[in-house]
């Protein structure tokens, strides 16, 4: 009975140890397994910050989210002091760092303990924004320290994937186009070379740089290399780049696109422009003036027709697609001031040289009178100059001398009421003036020279003011008006009774300041230009003066068809060579 029992009670007894053995190894079991749960929850990530305390929430022996944790010590004595924070934990959706405060371990803080937190490396401020949103973009690179796998997938997503090894990439330069923050793991998207790579551990990587990838503005023109994106020219209107590539955002008939850098060819900038200076005159009526150098719809102006009888400023020359453009500008006055307008680009092939004739002409004599010279005409010898008397007292008066071709004075009237004096046209002994700009309208005064006395007034308001006016024969008289000096011209025949018998315009010439007539051409003179009108109104020709002062007056010496012309500020007479 004895042994039996024994025997019983330790079989019994190696059943126990059995199942103790058991209840170990499933408890064992089960810590691993809660372990790998625990684990899979669980982020950290390495940083190099500092961050100013701002509410005191308590210190702990292990990262927020750790069971039976252990808290170390309260901060309130710490506000607004600076803590270096070393770690980045984040167990389900406790988020820590781990402190330190003077260089000692202080424990995990929560992490709206800080007013603020601020990156001390470049990996960190790579990282810190990426925490806010588990995932962001970004745009930087840098050097491969230690080899870690590159995978299909961010770092810690489940069955991933790998694809290679990076050992042979020490050194290298990566881009890194994305950081993701899985439950475990913290990756980057990375590029060598412009090829996508896949993603690898944020600590394969040093020598972090941030990549300033902001959009640029800029102001150029293009157009496709490759004409079946399309043809014209398009506004370029930023440059886009990434590591992907680089683009531009191109602004074509109202619609913006984004558009590869590569298949366009950038044909203006602001470099193309340079100084310039000089003179031309249109060529080709039918052409318009553009923004930029550039033939684009949106850029395009105003036709240059209404300036084909004016010497266009230069200011700016460019070259876009071997072609030269000039940007010009306009003397202008708007009755107080000069506000000479940049009119815009006009290609050179639209343009002609300005016809200086400067050298074909000399200086006949200075004109000893101070007053303000106006008007003349000359006849057998001797030079008749109109003077505007308003300066001296006598407003709308003028008066008249004469003078030989040595300057000087054979006689002169007294101020007579024939207002501005603006021209001078002599014929069979008689003196034919004009009342000039304002809005007085024209006149035409019948001066007898010699006796000193306004014959004869020829009253043509009802066609306009800015008169000029010279005799053609016994029977008319050709006459300009104007609305304004910055507008086309009218040139009207007319009876000695103001009937008219025919009439055209041209266009603007600028400020009028002479006209004659002889051959069966009209001499307009503006300011430094002679502009040659036959008689059915057509522009035969034009002549630019390269004098200083004001134009006043034009004549020829019908004996040899030589022109004569004044100017004044320093008042003066020129004859053609």
């Amino acid at each position: 009975m004895g042994t039996i029992s024994m025997t019983r009670n330790g079989s019994y007894i190696r059943m126990l140890c059995k199942a103790f053995v058991l209840v170990i190894f499933v408890s064992v079991l089960t810590a691993i397994a809660s372990e790998k749960v625990y684990a899979s929850n669980k982020l950290i990530t390495d940083i190099y910050a500092e961050g100013k305390l701002g509410a005191a929430y308590d210190l702990y022996k292990q990262p927020l989210g750790t069971k039976n944790n252990q808290r170390v010590r309260a901060t309130k004595q710490d506000y607004g002091k600076l803590y270096r924070l070393r770690s980045y934990v984040r167990i389900d959706n406790r988020i820590s760092y781990k402190a330190y405060l003077h260089g000692k371990f202080q424990g995990y803080i929560d992490v709206r303990a800080f007013l603020y937190v601020q990156p001390v490396d470049s990996i960190t401020a790579l990282l810190l924004p990426s925490f806010i949103s588990k995932t962001k973009n970004v745009y930087a690179e840098g050097t491969l320290a230690a080899a870690y796998d590159i995978y299909k997938y961010p770092v810690g997503t489940k069955k991933n994937q790998k694809i290679r090894g990076t050992r042979k990439d020490y050194g290298k330069v990566y881009r890194i186009r994305n950081i993701v923050n899985s439950e475990t793991n913290t990756s980057y998207k990375v590029y060598l070379n412009g090829v996508y790579q896949g993603y690898i551990d944020y600590r394969a990587l040093q020598k972090i740089k941030l990549i300033n990838y902001k959009d640029k503005n800029v102001y150029a023109f293009g157009e496709y290399k490759n004409k079946a994106f399309g043809t014209g020219t398009f506004r370029i209107e930023k440059e886009v780049v990434n590591d992907l590539g680089s683009k531009y955002q191109i602004n074509q008939n109202k619609k913006k696109t984004l558009v590869d850098q590569k298949s366009v060819e950038v044909i203006y900038t602001q470099q193309h422009e340079e100084k310039a200076t000089g003179m031309r005159q249109i060529k080709n009526g039918n052409a318009f003036f553009y923004q930029v150098p550039v033939e684009n719809t949106e850029m395009k102006g105003q036709q240059v027709k209404s300036y084909q009888n004016r010497y266009l400023n230069i200011t700016a020359k460019a070259k876009v697609k071997g072609e030269t453009w000039y940007r010009v500008w306009l003397n202008k006055h708007d009755g107080t001031k000069w506000t000479n307008p940049i009119l815009g680009w006009i290609k050179e092939s639209n343009t002609k040289p300005v016809n200086d004739t400067t050298k074909n002409y000399t200086l006949a004599f200075d004109v000893s009178e101070k007053s303000n010279q106006q008007g003349l005409t000359y006849h057998n010898g001797v030079y008749y100059v109109a003077f505007d008397l308003s300066r001296e007292g006598y407003p709308n008066h003028s008066k008249i001398i004469a003078y030989n071709r040595n300057g000087v004075k054979l006689k002169e009237t007294s101020p007579l009421p024939i207002g501005h004096g603006a021209e001078l046209s002599f014929w069979k002994n008689k003196l034919y003036t004009t009342n000039g700009g304002g809005q007085e309208g024209a006149k035409v005064f019948v001066v007898d020279f010699e006796k000193n006395r306004v014959e004869d007034v020829i009253d043509l308001s009802r066609y306009g003011s800015s008169a000029l006016a010279t005799v053609k024969d016994d029977d008319t008289i050709i006459f300009h008006t104007a609305v304004d000096s910055n507008q086309g011209h009218t040139f009207s025949f007319v009876d000695r009774k103001g009937n008219l018998k025919k009439q055209f315009k041209i266009e603007n010439a600028w400020v009028p300041q002479g006209i004659a007539y002889y051959n069966h051409t009209i001499y307009f003179y503006t300011n430094n230009l002679i502009t040659k009108i036959n008689e059915n109104g057509q522009v035969i020709g034009q002549e630019y003066l390269a004098f200083k002062g004001e134009s006043q007056g034009i004549e020829i010496n019908k004996t040899n068809g030589k022109l004569i012309f004044g100017y004044n500020g320093t008042n003066r007479i020129y004859e053609q060579k």
